[in-house]
Parts: structure tokens; C-alpha cells; sequence
């Protein structure tokens, strides 16, 4: 679907046309990029539907005049209550619409000029990605699906000057990026884990390096020499082997180094601490930290950064088998830290822990941000509705947050208490890799801090956003979400 902007009025013959209005423009809209029959039919259209313009309404319209044969009214709500998920939701319903109609181009218009607090680049960024994003479906092996999906080909975006075109122009290339890296994150996630393995997604990395990136896989004879003891623990199991891959972003203006540490599980069965068969589907979704970082990691060349960009994965899979590692087992991590295993269904810290030592040691980054759908204590604090954050660092803490709300993305500051880490302390090894039912998700958190330093590090919980995410106009049901993606190319940006 291409995207692209407009000067002046809507002329030619689009499929579809798209007025975005606020709830005070209703009676006093300035559609001066209309001409008077579309305009006519516009006006016709509020006063039969009784539109009022409150955030997500939407209303169609098969037009008897004017440029467009379907007409589209999309409520943006009060602008004291706008905020940029707004905007990326109400184009992506728009475009799902027109598309599901049958329409192979779209026109967008909003009505009279933003005031100054709502700028046209930001504004346009937010519609690229609700354009992008809510075009996404997922529809590989459905093969009656495939022969009846409908395409929209482009979506156009008017504007009455030609700066405000500009900064739109701006705007939109910045959200078709942050987007469609979501989108292959969300592949990735939905992927089926005969399919997407460990060494699927090295090969997804080293596709990456067309794009200017540096790409290593270290393969596990390398991870042993290395001592990554923790993470090859949790691969003993399972006939895939593991790989670390790492992808290195390098910009010759660098002042700091930025990594990104995604959790790649690509199946977790819960080894011999077995998960229960409900909903064991969803456990191929247990790398969708991994697939965050390639997601990020593919828009990083197409924004360029002023900061370096590492990104690292520690793939592997948690299986059942004579040679899987056991409850009751004792490994040594990297960093030569000892680790009583009282859960092998707690296997996402051990992958992370050597993941997480290994870009310290080897790329001593100014900040570290580790993704992971790590553990069903953070579903059962915040739900569906927000990644958990831990951080070591109120500054990092605070500019992830800024970034996550600019993506769209809601974060929620969770505590690491100093009680949590002495609820990991072993009685026969350093830690260990679960402390009981209570508080689960810090003590996770806290088992991590344990490989990280004096480093500033972020941790993302990312077990309620990333699976079974809430339907929306951008975010189809059943499929991985690619939370994070956004969050951490805007941080990249802002860094």
C-alpha cells in the first residue's frame, strides 16, 4: 500500500474519501479541499447520520455526486482529549473500511487548520502508522483468504498549504517505517514454531545486513566457549539448535551506544516443569521480545540514529526431553554467577541473563533495554493493557516512558525493591531462577538486574501486550501485536 500527499483539492476519482473531524467542526467545517458537490454530499451525510464526531465514530456513505463513490466521516472527539492513538486509530478504521469495500484508493482530508499544539508532522506520522498498521492482516496459510483478499493500493493525505505538506511529508515516511517494522515483528510473532525456529530468525537477521546492518550469529559451540551456560541450559532439550545473533547499527557521528535484548524463545512447552496443554498454542508467541528487536533493528537503518544500535537475541527452545535440563540443576551464567534452577518453565531469565552479559562485555553500551514476554505475573498485575517496566535508572526510566507514550504504547513503572532480590537468593547457589508465587514479576526483573551492573538497564514485560492484545482498528485479533517495536525506535531517535 503506498502512501503519499497532496496539495489542494481532491480532484480525479478516488475509491474512497475520509473526513476526519473533530466534535466542534460538525457545524463549522472549512472543507475548502472539497469541491461543492462532495461538499453537499458531506453536509447531507452528518445531518442524515447524525454524526457528532466523538472519537472513533465512523460512518459510510455510497455517494450520488461528487469525487468519491464512498464517502467516510471519522470522529476524532474533543481536541482536549486527542492524542496521537487517536489519530493512528481512526485512520487505521478508515482504511480497513475502504478496503473491505472494495476500494483501491483513499483520500484523507481533515477539515480546518491544526492549531499549533497539534503539529502536521506528528499528526501525519500518527495516520501512517494507523494506515499501515490497520491494513495489516495475517492470512499466509489461509488459502480461501488469500484468493478473496481485498487490496487497498494507496492512501493519499491532502493539505491546503505546501508547508504543512511538507512537515507531512516528513511525518508520514517517519510512521510508515515505525510501522511496518511492527509488522514484521507481528509476522514473526504469529509465525508457527515449525516454521519460525531459532535458526529461522537468524536467518531473518541476516537479511537485514542488505540494509547496512553488521550481523554475527555465534552458533553453539562459540556460546560454550564463551560460558553462556544459562542460556544453552535451556536449548539441552529441544533437537533446534540455538543461536545469539546479534545486529550492529555503527553511525560515525556516535556519542552513545544504544542495545536492545530480545527474549527468542521460539517455542515454550515449559520443558520438564510442563505448562498445562490450555493455551499452549500461544507459547510459539514466546519470542515476540526477539521479534521486537528484529523489528526494530530493520527500521534503525531506514531512520538512522545518531547513536550506535545493537541488537541481540538468544533463540532457542524450551523442550521435554532425556536430555533437558532439570529442576534441582545448578549452572554457571557468563558472568560466573551461579543459578539454582527451581522452574525450568522460569527459562526466559537464563536466556537473557548470558544475552544480556554478552552485550555488556562486549559492547559496553551507555543503556540496555530487554524485551520479553517473561512472565504471567505482569498479565495478572496490569492485564492486557500495559507492558511492565523495571528499570535501574530514573532517568532511562523516564525517557522510555516518554518515548512509549509518543509510540502509542502504555508502559507501567513496576518496583525493584530491595526485598525482591532477596527473594531470589539460593540457599546452595548464588540465585535462583524463581522465588514463589508472589510478586513474580519483579522478582523476574530482579533475577535479571543480577547480569546487568552498573549498566543502565530497562527491563519490558512485555507478556500482556505482546500476546492476545485487545482487537482494534490496528490490531487484528489472534495475532502477535509487535509490542515494543515503536517504543524502541523512538527511544533510538530521542537517545
Amino acid at each position: 500500500m503506498k502512501l503519499s500527499t497532496a496539495l489542494g483539492p481532491v480532484k480525479g476519482k478516488p475509491g474512497a474519501l475520509a473526513v476526519f473531524l473533530f466534535d466542534d467542526e460538525i457545524q463549522r467545517s472549512k472543507l475548502n479541499l472539497l469541491n461543492a458537490p462532495t461538499l453537499r454530499e458531506v453536509r447531507r451525510l452528518i445531518r442524515a447520520s447524525d454524526f457528532k464526531g466523538e472519537s472513533g465514530e465512523l460512518v459510510v456513505h455510497f455517494a450520488n455526486e461528487g469525487v468519491a463513490r464512498i464517502i467516510l466521516l471519522i470522529g476524532l472527539g474533543t481536541r482536549k482529549d486527542f492524542d496521537w492513538d487517536t489519530m493512528r486509530l481512526a485512520t487505521g478504521a478508515v482504511v480497513r473500511k475502504a478496503r473491505d469495500l472494495n476500494a483501491r484508493t483513499l483520500v484523507c482530508i481533515t477539515a480546518d487548520k491544526r492549531p499549533a499544539d497539534l503539529p502536521a508532522e506528528d499528526m501525519a506520522r500518527a495516520a501512517a502508522e494507523g494506515a499501515v498498521l490497520g491494513n495489516y492482516r495475517y492470512i499466509a496459510y489461509r488459502a480461501k483468504a488469500r484468493e478473496k483478499a481485498k487490496e487497498l493500493a494507496s492512501v493519499v493525505f491532502h493539505y491546503e498549504d505546501s508547508k504543512r505538506r511538507t512537515a507531512g511529508n516528513r511525518g508520514i515516511e517517519q510512521g510508515r517505517i515505525l510501522a511496518e517494522a511492527t509488522n514484521f515483528a507481528r509476522d514473526l510473532g504469529t509465525g508457527p514454531s515449525n516454521l519460525v525456529t531459532p535458526t529461522y530468525l537468524a536467518k531473518e537477521a541476516k537479511k537485514l545486513a542488505k540494509s547496512g546492518l553488521k550481523i554475527k550469529i555465534l552458533e553453539q559451540e562459540e556460546m560454550k566457549k564463551l560460558g553462556m551456560n544459562a542460556l544453552l541450559a535451556v536449548a539441552k532439550g529441544s533437537a533446534e539448535p540455538p543461536k545469539l545473533i546479534v545486529m550492529e547499527y555503527k553511525t560515525p557521528r556516535a556519542r552513545k551506544t544504544l542495545a536492545f535484548v530480545g527474549k527468542g524463545v521460539t517455542f515454550d512447552s515449559g520443558g520438564i516443569s510442563i505448562k498445562a496443554s490450555e493455551k499452549m498454542d500461544e507459547m510459539k508467541m514466546d519470542m515476540c521480545g526477539a521479534a521486537a528487536v528484529l523489528g526494530a533493528m530493520s527500521g534503525i537503518p531506514r531512520l538512522k540514529p545518531q547513536c550506535n544500535v545493537i541488537g541481540i537475541i538468544g533463540a532457542v527452545e524450551n523442550m521435554p526431553s532425556s536430555t533437558a535440563y532439570k529442576p534441582g540443576d545448578i549452572i554457571t551464567a557468563s558472568n560466573g554467577k551461579t543459578i539454582e534452577v527451581l522452574n525450568t518453565d522460569a527459562e526466559g531469565r537464563l536466556v537473557l541473563a548470558d544475552a544480556l552479559v554478552h552485550a555488556i562485555k562486549t559492547y559496553n553500551p551507555s543503556a540496555i533495554v530487554d524485551l520479553a514476554t517473561l512472565t504471567g505475573a505482569c498479565v495478572v498485575a496490569l492485564g492486557h493493557h500495559a507492558t511492565g517496566l523495571f528499570s535501574n535508572r530514573e532517568s532511562l526510566r523516564k525517557v522510555i516512558e516518554r518515548n512509549g507514550e509518543r509510540a502509542g504504547e502504555r508502559l507501567w513503572h513496576l518496583p525493584l525493591f530491595r526485598e525482591y532480590t532477596d527473594d531470589i537468593q539460593s540457599d546452595i547457589a548464588d540465585i535462583k531462577n524463581a522465588a514463589g508465587r508472589w510478586g513474580g514479576a519483579s522478582t523476574a526483573a530482579a533475577f535479571l538486574q543480577e547480569f546487568v551492573g552498573k549498566t543502565a538497564w530497562a527491563h519490558l514485560d512485555i507478556a500482556g501486550t505482546a500476546i492476545d492484545a485487545k482487537a482494534s482498528s490496528i490490531q487484528p485479533p489472534k495475532v502477535a501485536s509487535g509490542a515494543g517495536v515503536r517504543t524502541l525506535l523512538h527511544l533510538a531517535m530521542d537517545f
